[in-house]
Formats: C-alpha cells, sequence, structure tokens
C-alpha cells in the first residue's frame, strides 16, 4: 500500500478512498492539484496506507474510478499485488484491457500465483490473463521461466534478470535504476514491457481505424 509514491520519492495524502468519494466532482483540475507527479511525468494514485478504509471501497465502485481516469490519461498501470480484497482485484481484471500476473522463480511464489489464477475472471471473448512476467530470474537456477509458465497454463511475456543489488544501491540513493543507470539490463527488459505495451495499443487503434465505416 501506497509503495508506488515511496518508491518514485512521492507524498499525498490524496489517495483512492477520497477518489471515490469525491467521484462526482473529479476532473482535470482537481486531478492536477491532488495527485502527486513524478519528474516523468507520471501521476500517482495510492490506495490508502489505513487498510480499514478500504472497507469503504467497493469493487464497482474502483471500477467506476478507472473507467473516469480513462478521460485524463492515456495509461493507467493498477497494481493489485498483495490486496487484501479479491472482489476488488477481479472487479480491476475484469475492467483492465492487458492483465499480467508476475512472480518469480520460488516455489512459494508460483504456488500462491496458481491460486490466484483460479479465482480470476475472464475477460470478455477470452481468459483472464494475457501472459506471465517473472521477475528476478537466475539464469543458472530455479525453474527455467519456460516451464514456470507451462505449468501455469500462460503464454510467457517477459523475464526480468535478478538485479536486486542494483536495484538497492540504486533506491538507497534516493534515485530509480532508469536514473542510475539507464543502460542496466534490467532497465532495458523493462522498456520493452512498456513498448510492447504501446505497440499492441497503436496496434488495437488502428485496427478499429480500418473497420470504421468512412
Amino acid at each position: 500500500l501506497r509503495d508506488g509514491q515511496m518508491l518514485l520519492g512521492l507524498s499525498s495524502k490524496f489517495h483512492m478512498v477520497d477518489a471515490v468519494q469525491g467521484a462526482n466532482r473529479l476532473d482535470r483540475a482537481m486531478l492536477e492539484a491532488a495527485l502527486p507527479r513524478h519528474s516523468s511525468g507520471t501521476a500517482v494514485l495510492s490506495w490508502p496506507a489505513q487498510s480499514h478504509l478500504l472497507r469503504e471501497v467497493s469493487p464497482m465502485t474502483s471500477a467506476s474510478i478507472i473507467q473516469k481516469m480513462r478521460a485524463f490519461f492515456a495509461w493507467q498501470i493498477i497494481d493489485v499485488g498483495g490486496f487484501p480484497s479479491q472482489d476488488i482485484v477481479q472487479e480491476v481484471v475484469h475492467t483492465a484491457d492487458r492483465v499480467w500476473v508476475v512472480s518469480d522463480q520460488s516455489v512459494g511464489g508460483i504456488v500462491s500465483l496458481s491460486e490466484l489464477l483460479k479465482n480470476l475472471p475472464a475477460k470478455a471473448g477470452g481468459k483472464g490473463v494475457d501472459g506471465l512476467v517473472v521477475n528476478r530470474t537466475y539464469k543458472s537456477q530455479g525453474l527455467p521461466p519456460l516451464d514456470i509458465a507451462k505449468r501455469l497454463e500462460l503464454p510467457l511475456l517477459y523475464a526480468l534478470p535478478h538485479r536486486e543489488e542494483a536495484l538497492l544501491k540504486s533506491s538507497s540513493s534516493g534515485l530509480l535504476l532508469s536514473e542510475s543507470a539507464p543502460s542496466d539490463l534490467y532497465v532495458q527488459e523493462v522498456k520493452k514491457m512498456a513498448q510492447g505495451l504501446m505497440e499492441n495499443k497503436k496496434k488495437k487503434s488502428e485496427g478499429i481505424q480500418e473497420a470504421s465505416p468512412t
């Protein structure tokens, strides 16, 4: 909870429950004033730090905020990892255009993800999950990413290298790894993930334009 702000060196008291309670007043001016913004341009809306406040947010209201935000942001990245309310997780998954699940190579991580997948809803016209991202990957240790994907019956989208030391060193200096070491292999792989999403969105947009009547 709120780790998006922490990792980006941001601070704001405005959170998701505030957005839900003030949904009728949400407009561009309010979001510009309320949401903290990173130097990259990324704006962050966090869940509240006090987990008991989450009881005030229903699955449907979470989904309505996500839909409302589409009018103000071209992209929304929503992290529901470890989220206590499975109902909200399911509603977010149902609302999202793309759903990626993330695991490391540990047995606990793989088993936990397998249990999560059983409860995720299917999106219209297909499965609820687009694919798997394996994080903190060791080349010579643990179950290979492709084998993990086969066990979970998911396409393997990306395998990020284990760069814990570099990430820790960077965050200890108050920087993102992309700021301190932009050529690092981990940063390059994350860029590929972003580029892949952008290309998919471009193809989808072009497909819609081609199908539209003139």
